[in-house]
């Protein structure tokens, strides 16, 4: 077949691959390139009816696509939704493309010290909205490549850094100015004298290059009762308290900032964490650096200062932290005339609904779960044979068969 733009007239597209899969995915894919005149082939092909044919072409900015106009979102193609081609006992002709425009940005990271590039998935890249609206991040691909694609016409900022390392965060300011450093999560573009890069419909704006700057990274050292504390988070912070980013432990208790940050002044702390990623520290009092006990949620503003001058890491950054004391909860299941009840169990979940175990009774209808560490907790009885389950609220407990209550219904343990 041949592969066109939808221009008018239409113009033959060089160098892209044409490939060819089963629609389920069960053959090894067969690719061949365009040339000059749009042109592809690819031949010595097994008989099939159920042939997906795909152009990439998005290094051309283009969108990417299968044959009969299916389109591919995100780059993604689903073979199954594909029109099938059939082959044998004839060729397949005609199986042509007139491939859109692309709408986006790309462009490349790299150090500012060396020139070199990042190498793949060592960068990261975040879109804006030049209302500070957050639109998503790309990771950098080969040679500190980055494409961020299918998006709408309009103005953006774009900020970039590395995924891990010594780099710091910068919003970028245009072709021949210096990167605006912007370190942290809760960093805001729209605050921040960037250059705004205008993308029109069926345009991929290019070269929107970035030069990293080397930071400082914040480094120490964290331990309990004189070991070394493993996979423990770190948490670095701006003078105002405004969250940056963090570190975690190694099996040496040694972490370090996931970036680098430029001259000023920095808090660090130790918090408690539940979220998307899992929980963190739980087992520990949240301290403010140094070892300043900072409560919960923690006030990293209890802690000192950490100044960042000049060039070189902030080492010597380091906790001793201490275990948060833990309690257990508890108590009987007992029958409606206040006898125990030898079978059944508690079942226990912490303040956000999740569930943390099952603890069964014993002969004298006793439970007790293990230590846990300082929360609110709500409990129900499973199991308990002829008897109706019940949910904790304070008191004898309001009947809960089956489960068929809200455990977050009950009083708070």
């Amino acid at each position: 077949g041949t592969v066109l733009d939808a221009e008018e007239p239409p113009n033959p597209v060089e160098g892209v691959s044409i490939c060819v899969d089963r629609m389920y995915g069960s053959f090894n894919p067969a690719c061949s390139d365009t040339d000059s005149n749009g042109m592809y082939q690819l031949a010595a092909l097994p008989a099939a009816t159920d042939y997906v044919a795909y152009v990439i072409p998005e290094h051309l900015g283009y969108k990417r696509e299968m044959w009969n106009d299916v389109p591919c979102p995100d780059n993604n193609c689903e073979y199954s939704d594909g029109t099938p081609i059939t082959l044998g006992p004839d060729h397949a002709p005609g199986k042509d493309f007139n491939l859109e425009r692309d709408t986006g940005i790309t462009g490349t990271l790299r150090r500012a010290d060396n020139g070199e590039t990042l190498g793949y998935g060592e960068g990261r890249v975040w879109l804006y909205k030049t209302d500070g609206t957050a639109m998503g991040s790309v990771r950098t691909e080969h040679d500190g490549f980055y494409r961020i694609i299918d998006i709408d016409a309009g103005d953006y900022y774009v900020l970039a850094g590395p995924q891990d390392g010594d780099l710091i965060v910068e919003l970028w300011n245009g072709p021949a100015a210096e990167g605006v450093p912007c370190p942290g999560l809760t960093c805001n573009p729209a605050s921040l004298p960037g250059a705004v890069i205008a993308v029109t419909g069926g345009n991929v704006v290019e070269n929107i290059d970035v030069e990293l700057d080397v930071g400082s990274r914040i480094t120490g050292q964290v331990r309990l009762n004189g070991d070394p504390v493993d996979q423990a988070y770190i948490y670095i912070y701006d003078n105002s308290g405004a969250y940056l980013r963090y570190g975690i432990t190694d099996g040496s208790g040694f972490y370090q900032s996931r970036t680098g940050f430029p001259p000023g002044s920095y808090r660090v702390a130790n918090r408690r964490t539940v979220d998307g990623f899992g929980e963190q520290n739980l087992a520990y009092i949240p301290m403010a650096y140094p070892n300043e006990p900072c409560g919960n949620p923690c006030n990293v503003m209890v802690g000192s200062t950490i100044v960042i001058g000049g060039p070189g890491d902030v080492q010597n950054i380091d906790f001793d932290f201490a275990e948060e004391p833990k309690s257990t909860i508890s108590g009987h299941i007992l029958d409606d005339q206040g006898y125990p009840n030898p079978g059944g169990g508690v079942e226990i979940f912490n303040s956000a609904g999740e569930w943390i175990d099952t603890f069964w009774v014993n002969e004298f209808g006793y439970f007790e779960t293990f230590p846990l560490s300082p929360d609110s907790y709500f409990a129900w009885t499973i199991h308990t044979g002829e008897y109706v389950d019940a949910l904790w609220d304070g008191l004898t407990g309001d009947n809960c068969p089956n489960k068929l209550c809200n455990v977050m219904d009950g009083s708070p343990i």
